[in-house]
């Protein structure tokens, strides 16, 4: 978000599978009116209080994404897609917000599935990024950033 600000300023944009909340906080500074969603509540708690601590405004919910389509321009997903049942989900309702004009990235950390799902053909690549895979640990992953087409 921040490498591309020309594509979320002043926009709506929501964190989907938020966790901490890092994409919502990083729309926040580069000047987007940006939510978090999450289906865990402690997920929530923790993106207010990265929110707060790092002095931006987002708003965080508890919830499942996938039953509505959300009132935004973007939806980003990162590192929602680990387990088949799950992609089912996330690719019927990214389809869905395509269909009504709502922006999609998607972001992997090399686990393979967004590019064996039938998002596949209609992803653009827009950056690549390192992450650690978890906290503490020296392993890093190549992680894929994509805009649905």
């Amino acid at each position: 978000m921040l490498d591309h600000p020309e594509d979320f300023v002043g926009r709506r944009w929501l964190d989907v599978g938020a966790g901490s909340g890092l994409v919502a906080l990083a729309a926040a500074r580069g000047g987007a009116r940006a939510g978090a969603i999450d289906l865990d509540p402690v997920a929530g708690v923790a993106a207010r209080m990265n929110a707060a601590l790092n002095r931006l405004a987002i708003d965080s919910q508890t919830g499942d994404a996938f039953q509505a389509l959300p009132a935004v321009d973007g939806v980003f997903l990162a590192d929602v897609t680990y387990e088949a049942e799950l992609l089912r989900r996330v690719e019927m309702w990214c389809a869905q917000c395509r269909e009504a004009g709502i922006e999609v990235y998607v972001a992997d950390p090399g686990r393979g599935f967004v590019q064996r799902s039938s998002l596949a053909p209609r992803l653009e690549p827009r950056s690549v990024h390192w992450a650690s895979a978890d906290v503490g640990e020296a392993h890093r992953v190549e992680t894929m950033v994509w805009r649905l087409q």
